[in-house]
């Protein structure tokens, strides 16, 4: 009896963090049109930026890098709170390697939960995790491995929590 408490208590645990995806369909800057549904074909890791925040030109590299890596086993993109004009120039401004969607007025954001620039979080299926603060390696590795991903070397990420402006 005492086994199967505990594994109830560990598989409420690793189930109790799942939401479902807010349902959107938005623009983004490889021209692509992203919905709740092509989002969770395969896993996605999502990170949430404020536009203009100075804390984003600063991650960028490393998520450029994080694209690559997860490139075949992952997606890896960025909601913005913009419009699709002024997102496709600030992607082009921060040379992102990844699509960055636009939000306008950051209504899928704010649903989503994120509440700062540099949050993140897992899509998988039509359910998502729960939203990081900020992001460092230790969190850019628990995403991965809740998504069942092969380990990777990630000492590109700040070791740190990084966390910016306000959504």
């Amino acid at each position: 009896m005492k086994v199967l408490t505990i594994l109830s208590l560990c598989l409420l645990g690793a189930t109790s963090w799942t939401k479902a995806v807010p349902t959107f369909r938005l623009s983004a800057t490889d021209g692509t049109v992203m919905t709740t549904q092509s989002l969770g074909k395969r896993p996605t890791l999502v990170v949430f930026l404020s536009m203009g925040c100075p804390h984003n030109p600063g991650s960028i590299s490393g998520f450029n890098q994080l694209s690559k890596k997860l490139k075949g086993k992952a997606n890896l993109v960025a909601f913005v709170n913009g419009g699709l004009a002024e997102t496709k120039a600030y992607a082009k401004k921060l040379k992102t390697e990844f699509p960055m969607i636009a939000d306008p007025g950051a209504k899928t954001m704010v649903a989503f939960g994120a509440r700062h620039s540099l949050d993140m979080t897992l899509i998988s299926g039509k359910s998502f995790g729960e939203i990081t603060d900020g992001y460092s390696r230790g969190s850019v590795a628990t995403l991965l491995k809740q998504a069942a991903l092969p380990r990777l070397d990630l000492s590109f990420l700040p070791a740190e929590n990084q966390s910016g402006c306000g959504i």
